[in-house]
């Protein structure tokens, strides 16, 4: 793959947000493990921090689904660290749907959403059989997954945090929807939204959500320090050819106090990246030469 990649120039966070330390989050992957593995190389690369300060790599989930290297991407993230310290994997909505499928009763259909929602390629890298049974094509993928997956699933945290930033794989519930959300036992309170687990996943749930959260303006505390860090859902698809094109494709603090990552990786042969240190962020974007003019 012919790439290259885009860094932005540093803004400031408003009204005194800042991070705790310094901070990298990768979007949406979906199985575009080149993509991935070159953002990775691009992020090692860059010069650390003169102060001392924590420092994290976040993955903001659906590392899998629909692209060619579903299990390549998933031991890069696995394998990937800072400062010697292992990424933050956070499960997205395909994790979860994988996780249900190998975790609950064949007769629950899960398997089938996520096979019909992406799944089919990571099966299509396992050589199936046309005869091959459910169980059979279950155990086939649970055995394919990299040794520890599942249970690193299994024990993922849903969340984030680095001082206020909120990282999230869908995005959150704003302050007046807490209570009225569709789960059979409404949650009250954002940690509350936050503490659903990973295979109970609706429509207003952290793995899941849109609207209302994409069109929210009101800020998520009252004094709008925090900003929500997230993907699943594509809002750029104009070609990024340079840096200000990145940054309106992803950053959206200014307005709505929150920044999209995911650039739609599988569909538009982009992958993108938050880099942020103390009160300062910034994006790095790898593109695939393909995506030009997409």
């Amino acid at each position: 793959m012919m790439s290259w990649t885009l860094t932005s120039d540093w803004v400031d966070f408003p009204d005194g947000t800042r991070a705790n330390g310094q901070v990298f989050a990768i979007g949406d992957v979906h199985g575009r493990a080149d993509l991935l593995e070159g953002l990775l190389a691009h992020i090692e690369a860059l010069p650390a921090p003169e102060a001392a300060m924590p420092r994290h790599l976040v993955f903001l989930g659906d590392l899998i689904d629909r692209g060619p290297e579903n299990l390549r991407a998933i031991r890069l993230a696995m394998d990937a660290t800072l400062d010697g310290r292992p990424a933050v994997i956070l499960p997205g909505n395909h994790e979860g749907m994988l996780f249900d499928a190998l975790q609950g009763p064949i007769s629950s259909g899960a398997f089938h959403m996520w096979y019909e929602n992406g799944g089919h390629a990571l099966v299509d890298e396992l050589s199936v059989r046309p005869a091959e049974t459910m169980p059979m094509l279950r155990a086939r993928v649970r055995d394919a997954l990299p040794e520890g997956f599942l249970d690193l699933l299994k024990a993922a945290p849903t969340h984030f945090r680095s001082g206020d930033l909120l990282f999230v794989h869908a995005g959150i519930l704003p302050p007046p929807f807490l209570a009225k959300n569709d789960r059979p036992h409404p949650v009250g309170s954002l940690e509350d939204f936050l503490a659903q687990p990973i295979g109970e996943a609706l429509h207003m749930h952290w793995a899941w959500v849109r609207e209302p959260f994409i069109g929210w303006t009101e800020g998520w505390d009252p004094g709008r320090r925090q900003v929500v860090v997230h993907g699943h859902t594509i809002e750029c698809r104009a070609p990024i050819e340079d840096t200000g094109a990145l940054t309106r494709g992803v950053d959206f603090v200014a307005e709505r106090r929150r920044i999209n990552l995911d650039l739609g990786a599988v569909f538009f042969g982009r992958l993108a990246a938050l880099e942020a240190v103390d009160r300062c962020y910034r994006f790095h974007c790898i593109i695939d030469d393909r995506a030009l003019g997409s």
